[in-house]
């Protein structure tokens, strides 16, 4: 679940739940592609990504993922950042953050959303 009081970040940029949501149902977003289609992803982003980290979607790091590792950093503020590794080479690893909102851990932080790059 995404979070209720800040929705999702990448970057600086903050956009709320609706916004996230419109982007998840467009298969021409950055947001989807960067989730779920690899080849045009690569296509519209390769250029903004270093050759032994080359843009891919979340869809196919996690793919790779089996056998992998994950990190967990509980942070200051109710906030944790989960960091997934794969153990193939050439996938730079994942980092999403969570927000601690009553009983549950919501997500706050870890995806690109409307450019081709976070951070």
């Amino acid at each position: 679940m995404i979070s209720h009081s800040e929705g999702l970040s990448c970057t600086d940029t903050r956009y709320k739940k609706a916004q996230v949501l419109r982007y998840l149902s467009n298969r021409n977003s950055i947001l989807y592609q960067s989730l779920f289609d690899a080849a045009r992803f690569s296509r519209r982003c390769s250029a903004g990504y270093p050759r032994e980290y080359p843009a891919t979607s979340e869809k196919a790091f996690f793919e790779t993922a089996p056998g992998g590792s994950f990190e967990i950093e509980f942070v200051k503020g109710g906030y944790a950042t989960i960091k997934f590794i794969s153990p193939k080479a050439g996938y730079y690893p994942r980092e999403f953050t969570f927000k601690k909102e009553g009983a549950d851990w919501m997500l706050s932080d870890g995806f690109i959303i409307g450019n081709c790059g976070c951070g």
